[in-house]
């Protein structure tokens, strides 16, 4: 992930690029990333590490998938009901990566997890920008961003899984 400082411009759009490859020596079942890194199921309010405090997602961009990559499945962290969830997408084949979740919008969006599924030799690949939008407000309280400095120490996993095999996480992180 990139470090970028913003001036106070609501609707300014920035990115966060985001990948994970598999560094074993072996084919994996699945490579899964994710952003935030703390984004808990019944959470009442963003983790203060979480980008979308201050951003909406806009949109997916520069999406690049693994070869041998069969299955595609993007997760969204919404709130509802009073709480943040995940909300599971249904796996898709690959060529269709780029999509939230039926019902869910890009302004709900408060997390992102793409996984693929397949035979993914060594060396292979998830590579995606989220396109971002400068939030006016503050998505936990609704207070005003123009009136201090914000700084976010943003943290995102990812995993390699194989069958048979402890899977092997790494996080990434950016302020």
């Amino acid at each position: 992930m990139d470090t970028v400082s913003q001036v106070f411009d609501p609707g300014a759009s920035s990115t966060i690029g985001l990948d994970i490859r598999n560094a074993s020596n072996v084919a994996v079942d699945s490579l899964t990333i994710q952003e935030p890194k703390n984004a808990p199921a019944d959470a009442a309010t963003l983790h203060a590490s979480n980008p979308f405090t201050i951003t909406d997602f806009a949109g997916f961009d520069d999406v690049s998938l693994p070869a041998g990559c069969e299955d595609v499945q993007v997760d969204a962290y919404v709130f509802a009901d009073s709480k943040w969830s995940w909300v599971s997408g249904t796996p898709a084949p690959h060529r269709r990566g780029s999509e939230l979740p039926a019902g869910v919008s890009n302004g709900e969006v408060g997390g992102i997890r793409i996984t693929c599924t397949g035979d993914m030799a060594p060396g292979q690949t998830i590579s995606v920008d989220l396109d971002l939008e400068q939030r006016a407000t503050h998505r936990n309280d609704s207070s005003d961003l123009s009136t201090a400095v914000h700084r976010v120490d943003n943290v995102t996993t990812g995993e390699a899984a194989a069958e048979g095999q402890d899977p092997a996480t790494d996080d990434g992180a950016a302020s």
